[in-house]
């Protein structure tokens, strides 16, 4: 009998612990899925900032290169200048 009673106190413990391991798994997914909700949420937002970014950064590209030709430009006319000068 006392044989008994230990198993079935060891079946139920494990039963128990069971149930926990699953109820800790749910809890896992549940914060897993909250989560990825989340950062799906801003995905959107930071690829517009991406694509806001990368519109200055060719903005500024194509500034730059204007100044670079009107460099250029003004300093052939001076050397230009200073031969005929």
């Amino acid at each position: 009998m006392a044989n008994e009673e230990k198993l079935d106190l060891f079946l139920k413990k494990m039963v128990e612990e069971a149930a926990q391991r699953v109820e800790a798994e749910q809890r896992s997914i549940s914060d897993l899925l909250s989560f990825k909700a989340t950062v799906e949420a801003w995905i959107p937002e930071v690829e517009w900032k991406v694509d806001s970014l990368n519109s200055s950064v060719v903005y500024l590209q194509n500034k730059v290169t204007l100044m670079e030709k009107k460099g250029a430009a003004a300093v052939d006319v001076a050397a230009v200048t200073r031969r005929h000068v």
